[in-house]
Parts: C-alpha cells; structure tokens; sequence
C-alpha cells in the first residue's frame, strides 16, 4: 500500500479534489485553533518573535505581529488570505477569532 499512500498525501499537498481540499483545511484549520486555545490559555508569547527569521523577511508577517493581534488571532487571520477556504471553515476561523473559544466550549 506504500504507493497508494504517496499518492494520498500528493493529493492532500495539491488540494486538487474535494476531499483533498477538505482534508488539508481540516488540518490547516485545527491547528489555527489550536493556536487560538493556547494564548487564550496563556501560553504563546509574541515576545520573541520579533527575532525569528520570517519576522524579518516577511512584511506580511511583521504587519500582523505588529498589529496587536493575539498569536492565535493572527494564524486565524493568515488563513483568511492565504487560503480559500469556503464559507463554513471561514465562519468557524472567525467565530474563533472574535470570541473566546475557551469560554464558548
């Protein structure tokens, strides 16, 4: 089954069908919540990151550090453009984007 799992990840990475497109904004979206549940719970500090290598090499990136956002705030919101997720996963990134998830569970 080696060959048939290569080529489901391939598809995955392509998003060229539906359920690959499901699938990676399923994966994509539980780790922006994810990130969201930890600086909600305290846990992520944007401190450092001003430091990393992106920071610096993205304007992108230092936009949304600098714009006062939440570490999980901005994942959320980097989602928005850089992927095109349909109108559910969108609603769900901004339903934790704007409410404490934490509380909301």
């Amino acid at each position: 089954k080696k060959d048939e799992y290569i080529n489901l990840i391939l598809e995955f990475d392509e998003r060229k069908t539906n359920e690959a497109k499901f699938a990676f904004y399923c994966d994509k979206l539980e780790a922006d919540l994810q990130a969201r549940i930890y600086d909600l719970d305290g846990g992520i500090k944007k401190s450092k990151i001003k430091k990393n290598a992106r920071y610096k090499a993205s304007e992108e990136v230092r936009n949304l550090v600098d714009s006062g956002l939440s570490w999980g705030q901005m994942w959320l919101k980097f989602g928005w453009h850089r992927y095109n997720y349909d109108e559910n996963f969108l609603a769900v990134s901004k339903f934790a984007f704007e409410n404490d998830i934490l509380k909301n569970s």
